[in-house]
């Protein structure tokens, strides 16, 4: 592939490699590499200084799933169907104006809707009336909208940007950011707005917590972000290392899974910034609680409304 020099850094900081996953470094020169085993997390394209690998193991590992742009984007705009969830009918946000709007993502929308309120809450917390980004839909990162072209994953996104009326967008997904910011639209994740508010996160209620921190895959997001944020909220940090979640690879999820856990052992909660993760740590077998960031500041604020949706309930 060209670009590619051979350096092997790509495998080195691949979390899929280790256990018999994806080879980056063979998918980059045209091998197949295990390419379903890719876990889209990026690491090799944040080391690479040549070329994109995680971009050509998106678009290899469509190729060889054959998977299809899914219906349920083409009703909704989500890849994914919206599941029936008892948050729905009984905890929907309080939109308190559009200083920012709101993108919540497809595993919030569709699996995770009380993580909305929560969204809603922290940003409140902090002074910051958000209101619901209208006419949201996929950030277009899945694989299977990899077999849309670059211009239409792009026409979506923007179209979305321009949807925001000139507003900020503020995302509760680091990859739904990192994707609209790549097609030149205003967006950040919730992280960034809280870590830069940290002083008034500092005025609410303290916590006395015991915190692992997982900060996901997407590179923009880090352990000190998180961190800064945990500690404001009087919560202290456990120092856990940190690593991937596991995603849904078969055969491999389960074992990343078990080394999270023992890692962040002792902790009363692990705080998340991405919402595929939260999905992950909440149906951990015997896992440590997981609180989105939101859910943490919102905490602080004193609402507690969105912890009884948990599948493991936080003992706190």
């Amino acid at each position: 592939m060209a670009g590619c020099v051979g350096c092997g850094q790509c495998r080195e900081v691949c979390p899929s490699l280790p256990y018999g996953g994806s080879d980056p470094m063979a998918v980059m020169n045209g091998e197949d590499g295990n390419v379903l085993s890719c876990m889209g997390c990026g690491r090799c394209s944040s080391t690479c200084g040549f070329t994109d690998p995680h971009r050509v193991m998106m678009y290899m590992k469509h190729r060889e799933s054959g998977a299809s742009v899914p219906d349920s984007f083409l009703r909704s705009g989500f890849v994914m169907p919206v599941a029936d969830h008892p948050s729905r009918g009984e905890l929907s946000p309080e939109w308190r104006g559009d200083d920012v709007l709101l993108m919540a993502g497809c595993t919030v929308e569709c699996r995770l809707p009380f993580l909305k309120h929560a969204g809603a809450k922290a940003l409140e917390a902090i002074g910051i009336a958000c209101g619901d980004l209208p006419g949201s839909s996929c950030c277009m990162f899945p694989v299977p909208l990899r077999g849309l072209t670059e211009g239409e994953r792009d026409s979506y996104k923007q179209r979305m940007g321009r949807s925001a009326g000139g507003k900020g967008i503020v995302t509760l997904c680091p990859g739904c950011s990192h994707e609209l910011s790549e097609s030149g639209v205003r967006a950040e994740n919730i992280v960034h707005t809280l870590s830069r508010n940290t002083y008034r996160i500092s005025g609410l209620n303290r916590l006395s917590l015991k915190v692992a921190i997982q900060p996901g895959c997407r590179d923009d997001v880090t352990v000190e972000d998180i961190k800064s944020i945990v500690l404001a909220t009087g919560a202290s940090y456990s120092g856990n290392s940190t690593g991937c979640c596991g995603k849904t690879i078969k055969g491999i999820s389960e074992v990343l899974m078990k080394e999270r856990q023992r890692e962040m052992e002792g902790a009363d909660a692990v705080v998340v910034a991405c919402p595929s993760c939260f999905s992950r740590y909440d149906s951990a077998t015997d896992g440590v609680p997981v609180l989105h960031v939101s859910e943490l500041v919102a905490l602080a604020y004193g609402d507690r409304s969105t912890l009884k949706y948990h599948m493991i309930p936080p003992d706190f």
